[in-house]
């Protein structure tokens, strides 16, 4: 097989950053682009087949330069950390993107969408919907593979469950938590996105896709909470919605709340895939729901040696399972007529037992075990965990 020019908009996602080094390995010649483009040249690693392009897709002249000429683009875009109105920020960057298919010359298009329940809707759902209508209204074949959840270290919806079922003693849920899915492991997804990279695509299609065995997630939870060694007491109530569990997203997991919430409001609905097309396609070996959870779970400190955070021996020391993929802040200023010396007198002695502080919001854990291990970081480099 030649390597073909692949262009993955996106690339700094979740999928992308993990897709890249697959398709690097099998001789492709990878143009990678993201709005950050530091935080994306921090995360992957160079490599003599790989260029790396600033691209903000809400820049419709810089669009119509980029996207241009490459036999596959991987659409791995998406808008909900954009906020409350993300479904008109994310169909405006589709509009610009279909733009540049219609002027430009490109091979296919690979769109990693979401699987459409038959009955509701959610923003995130029409979101999705509506870009996949908008990328086949071009002349450039679309190939959509709509996928649930999907389960590895770093997916925002695995995230969600794991950071529930670590930071909360009992689950008190929705009633979505009898809904039904069928997650599919990194590992499948990836095989099918590098399938169709492959193949000379000539028509617009869509496939579903999804792993083997349909679980609620109330026994999803059960068995996260198996791999991760936790109890296991969870009880679903009607007077819990979706939109009432989400106000609780900012305090029990690390995913970014806007994702959260876009991702929770979905989950009311059954999202199992029907996934006997693409498996006669491209057969493949599924992982089953328990398997892919104990890997996910027995790697998801690997990260800590990446350059997804940066590595730092000091940090992988501390690491313990639990941390959160993604990182989390919070902050306070005060007056005061102390000198900086003063200050910085306290802040040494932050975390040891004469010092140690309360904070009891955060589950229980000993804040002072928190303090003392900041994180720092900036919007040019991977989170690099230090110590004072």
């Amino acid at each position: 097989m030649s390597g073909k020019k692949v262009l993955v908009l996106g690339a700094s996602g979740y999928v992308g950053s993990q897709l890249i080094p697959l398709l690097l390995k099998q001789g492709h010649q990878v143009t990678a682009t993201a709005r950050n483009l530091p935080l994306l040249t921090s995360r992957i690693s160079k490599a003599d087949n790989l260029d790396f392009k600033q691209l903000d897709l809400a820049d419709k002249e810089t669009t119509l330069e980029v996207v241009s000429g490459y036999d596959v683009v991987y659409f791995l875009v998406h808008g909900m950390n954009h906020g409350h109105d993300f479904i008109d920020y994310e169909l405006n960057l589709a509009q610009n993107f279909a733009e540049a298919l219609s002027q430009n010359s490109i091979g296919q298009v690979i769109y990693l969408s979401s699987l459409q329940p038959q009955t509701g809707d959610s923003e995130h759902l029409k979101a999705r919907r509506e870009t996949g209508n908008i990328l086949r209204s071009t002349p450039t074949p679309v190939v959509e593979l709509r996928a649930g959840v999907i389960i590895g270290p770093g997916s925002a919806a695995f995230e969600i469950m794991r950071d529930f079922v670590y930071n909360l003693p009992i689950l008190i849920t929705p009633k979505w938590v009898d809904s039904k899915a069928n997650p599919i492991a990194l590992e499948n997804l990836n095989h099918y996105l590098l399938s169709f990279a492959d193949e000379e695509v000539t028509e617009s299609d869509f496939f579903e896709v999804g792993g083997p065995d349909i679980l609620s997630y109330r026994e999803q939870f059960k068995l996260v909470a198996k791999a991760t060694k936790n109890p296991y007491r969870l009880f679903s109530t009607r007077l819990l919605t979706p939109s009432m569990a989400a106000v609780w997203l900012g305090i029990v997991t690390s995913v970014p709340s806007n994702i959260g919430r876009a991702l929770l409001a979905g989950l009311s609905h059954d999202f199992v895939a029907d996934s006997n097309k693409i498996r006669q396609k491209y057969p493949q070996s599924l992982i089953g729901y328990e398997d892919m959870v104990e890997d996910a779970i027995s790697h998801e400190g690997d990260f800590v040696r990446s350059k997804v955070w940066g590595f730092d021996p000091g940090a992988l020391k501390r690491w313990q399972p639990g941390f959160g993929y993604y990182a989390k802040d919070a902050g306070a200023s005060f007056k005061t007529e102390k000198s900086a010396q003063e200050l910085w007198d306290v802040v040494v002695k932050l975390g040891s037992p004469q010092e140690a502080i309360s904070l009891p919001i955060f589950y229980g854990v000993p804040a002072n075990g928190l303090i003392s291990s900041l994180v720092v970081a900036d919007q040019n480099a991977a989170f690099q965990p230090v110590q004072f």
